[in-house]
């Protein structure tokens, strides 16, 4: 059970009015409409608990029962990551179960909100993960966790993502109209200033070097 205090505004959420369930007569009355209120507040708490409860039991509503979830799928707890982060780790650990296949990580990384292509070169012993959007996923660690843990160990895996080139953004940017905009690099390497040319960067297996591996025009 959760050791959260529950608050005004979830009694409030899941309130009830037992007054209307007896004549006005006795209702009105000020003895009675106190203790119905009082009444009426206990099963308003109830009835939030049992919500709460049956939360628990789906990974994509589950909040204290998370460790749990973590538990049944071998994923160690990190309490300082967000609901939503850890649901998505959950997600993907348990899509990830059984064969390896294109779609099998399609499907852990739309658990992240992450839209990609797998190009598989099984005979040559990688596969890569191309992100379509622009920029890298803010979950890419977590992800590359993920991918580390259910692909095969004879396996290696790229990542590749879309980046704008400097001298094709929108017509009349300079570096100067970008600081005075309030972006910062990390803003220019992942928003949308133009929506014509692109860019492909690979990220290398050491995790920290890009490379330029092709150009590609978007219509």
């Amino acid at each position: 059970m959760s050791n959260n205090t529950i608050t005004e505004s979830q009694i409030n959420e899941y309130s009830i009015d037992l007054t209307k369930y007896v004549p006005k007569i006795i209702s009105k009355d000020p003895i009675t409409s106190k203790v119905f209120y009082a009444q009426g507040r206990q099963i308003s708490t109830i009835n939030y608990y049992i919500q709460d409860l049956i939360n628990q039991c789906f990974i994509s509503t589950a909040t204290w029962s998370l460790d749990i979830w973590e538990s049944e799928y071998g994923i160690q707890t990190d309490s300082t990551l967000s609901y939503e982060n850890r649901r998505q780790t959950i997600l993907a650990k348990k899509r990830g179960f059984g064969t390896v296949n294109e779609a099998k990580i399609k499907s852990i990384a739309e658990a992240y909100n992450c839209d990609c292509e797998v190009i598989p070169h099984w005979d040559e012993y990688y596969f890569i993960i191309k992100f379509i959007g622009l920029g890298v996923p803010s979950n890419l660690d977590i992800f590359k966790q993920i991918i580390e843990q259910i692909k095969p160990a004879h396996l290696n895996v790229e990542y590749q993502f879309t980046y704008e080139q400097w001298n094709e953004v929108l017509d009349g940017y300079t570096w100067q109209n970008i600081l005075d905009s309030g972006y910062t690099w990390d803003d220019v390497l992942n928003k949308p200033l133009r929506t014509s040319n692109q860019i492909m960067y690979s990220l290398n297996s050491d995790g920290n070097t890009y490379s330029e591996i092709k150009y590609e025009i978007v219509e």
